[in-house]
């Protein structure tokens, strides 16, 4: 028991430094995305998406979308590289 305690304060940590829900998560994905197509988020840019798609702002059927969206085939699917240029305020390379 007592060797788990140390596992359950890393796992504890891990817990409240993560997202908060499945479309906070996708703006990790969305970035990787926009860095393959030449675009660079910043900071900021995280930062504003983590807001958008915080728990207070998603109405019903938001997280299943996140959810769905987070396969980087579907991503590509919904997004194109251009659509993504015009949400980010990098110039692409």
């Amino acid at each position: 028991m007592v060797r788990l305690l140390p596992l359950a304060s890393l796992v504890l940590v891990a817990l409240l430094s993560a997202c908060n829900n499945p479309c906070q998560g996708i703006c990790t994905r969305i970035a990787a995305y926009a860095r393959e197509c030449g675009f660079e988020p910043t900071a900021d840019d995280m930062a504003q998406c983590r807001e958008e798609y915080a728990a207070a702002n998603l109405v019903e059927g938001d997280v299943e979308d996140c959810v769905e969206a987070s396969d980087p085939v579907q991503l590509r699917e919904w997004w194109t590289c251009e659509e993504l240029g015009q949400n980010y305020q990098s110039a692409a390379n």
